[in-house]
């Protein structure tokens, strides 16, 4: 049945077992998924043992879509719950490493700078291929229970989707997998695998079953992919588009990195859709607090929506600031913050069209700018970091949030914000290192205090500075071993000045530009 009229049918993933069996591409979905299940050796049938238990089994179901919100393929999911395991007996470890969303955008900003194409693959039934250790009993599929075997259970040789040490047994097998083919793990990024063989260079990034691979020879990364098919079942998704929920648009001259989509869907959710468009996320000058709160709100609503915001502040470094500050309300909301976050709103209908631009043949060098908002908390006068890192125009990391403690002077609230942007900073080089973008002289991390900067220079250890916890002197540690250098820069050119206050419209859209903030053509 073609995908339109499929899509006119059943455009919503079904409840139960009974609805998805009345429809037939979902019942081709599933068997599908018990295909792959047979085709990796994932099961046997037997007799429960004595004294075992077997943990139950359910259907998921999903509707895949494309960017454009089309419908791209049914998908059935056979999963375990795992809910009924008990640790130590039918699991040891859970933990498997994801990318940080830095190494995606960094990977991706390298990429643009190179000129490479980035590729993406998706493995099909992934966690289906990890080995298990532990000996694991699970009841048959629902709705496809073998005749005459209806007492039998399913013993298990490698992981279910639902188990839960399913994630990390799968990412222990392409782990090994990867370092069979050559490929280094990177210690700076455990999600991180490059392979350098003389001029040739393939890098690997790895995000639970999906796989971005980026790298100048088109051919490596094809060869990479007919070894990778040899044991695994995958779908090549071709050249990167669509990933995370981030649209990737290649344009002449770079890449763009869009949530347009998912911006519309949060307007439409929030019924925000027909709003009026507003230029600022937050109105110059405004202070949140818990004293001028007004009447409570919607709990539930606002932390929706909040939560929502946060998750595109992925590619949105330009309201990060205003969320940073609605997060801290969760659990007790007022009006006058549930307007603020309307603000927000309002700010993305008139901005749905802008995205964050990675320039080809930008400068590879990597850049910082640092500020803080000193006593900036009304209610406990905490100070608020800001920080964002470039490599050339391309904006990959940022941050804002509360500092920890009371800073007792404007000198150690900026000292603290340096400290950070420095932690990320030595991080960030190292990765680049891998990315195959070295940084040979020291990264400049641009502040606009002053007395930040005669800290850090300056080894003598002042009584005035006695009051700043001893490893916050990591900053000055770092500066004396040429990993960074602190550089004055004016506040009206310091672009981390976005992250630590609300500003004025023209400040604010300045600031926003030098993100690389920028309207997606087309």
């Amino acid at each position: 049945m073609h995908h339109a009229l499929i899509a006119e049918i059943c455009d919503e993933e079904p409840l139960s077992l009974k609805d998805a069996l009345a429809h037939d591409h979902w019942v081709e979905a599933m068997k599908s998924e018990l295909g792959s299940i047979y085709k990796n050796n994932t099961w046997e049938l037997c007799d429960l043992p004595k004294g075992r238990k077997a943990i139950a089994t359910k259907w998921i179901y999903k509707v895949k879509r494309n960017a454009d919100g089309g419908i791209d393929r049914f998908k059935a999911r056979l999963v375990a719950k795992g809910c009924s395991q008990k640790e130590g007996i039918d699991y040891e470890e859970t933990f498997a490493p994801t990318s940080k969303m830095t190494t995606i955008r960094a990977t991706v900003a390298a990429a643009a700078i190179k000129g490479w194409k980035v590729h993406q693959l998706d493995i099909k039934t992934a966690f289906l291929n990890g080995d298990l250790e532990e000996e694991v009993y699970v009841a048959q599929p629902p709705g496809f229970i073998i005749k005459g075997a209806e007492t039998k259970v399913c013993r298990l040789f490698k992981a279910l989707y639902g188990l839960k040490q399913a994630p990390r047994a799968w990412n222990a097998k392409i782990h090994a997998h990867l370092l069979q083919l050559s490929f280094v793990n990177s210690p700076t990024e455990s999600t991180l695998y490059v392979r350098k063989d003389g001029e040739k260079l393939l890098i690997v990034v790895l995000y639970v079953d999906d796989l971005l691979i980026t790298g100048p020879d088109e051919q490596e990364i094809a060869d990479f992919k007919a070894d990778l098919s040899k044991t695994f079942e995958l779908t090549d998704l071709g050249h990167l588009h669509y990933y995370l929920s981030i649209q990737f648009i290649t344009v002449e001259g770079g890449i763009f990195l869009s949530q347009r989509k998912y911006i519309e869907k949060l307007l439409q959710r929030f019924r925000f859709e027909d709003c009026k468009p507003i230029s600022t996320p937050v109105e110059a000058g405004f202070k949140f607090s818990y004293q001028d709160k007004g009447e409570p709100t919607d709990v539930l609503l606002y932390q929706q929506a909040v939560g929502c915001l946060i998750f595109l502040c992925n590619t949105r470094p330009d309201i990060q600031y205003a969320v940073s500050q609605l997060s801290r309300f969760m659990h007790s909301p007022g009006t006058k913050h549930w307007q603020a976050a309307k603000r927000v709103f309002r700010y993305l209908k008139g901005t749905m069209d802008f995205s964050l631009f990675y320039g080809e043949g930008n400068s590879s060098t990597l850049t910082a700018f640092t500020d803080s908002d000193w006593a900036g908390c009304y209610d406990t006068r905490v100070s608020h970091s800001g920080n964002c890192l470039m490599i050339g125009n391309s904006c990959v990391s940022w941050l804002s949030k509360k500092q920890p403690t009371v800073a007792t002077s404007s000198c150690e609230a900026e000292y603290r914000a340096a400290f950070s942007a420095t932690v990320e900073c030595v991080w960030l080089r190292r990765l680049l290192s891998d990315l195959s973008l070295e940084q040979p002289s020291p990264t400049c991390i641009f502040t606009d205090s002053q007395s930040a900067l005669a800290i850090a220079r300056n080894p003598v250890f002042h009584a005035r500075t006695k009051h700043i916890e001893v490893h916050y002197h990591y900053v000055r540690e770092q500066f004396h071993a040429k990993e960074i250098n602190l550089v004055y820069v004016p506040t009206h050119e310091n672009v981390a000045d976005i992250f630590t206050k609300a500003l004025s419209r023209e400040k604010f859209e300045y600031f926003r530009k030098e993100l690389g903030i920028l309207p997606t053509p087309g």
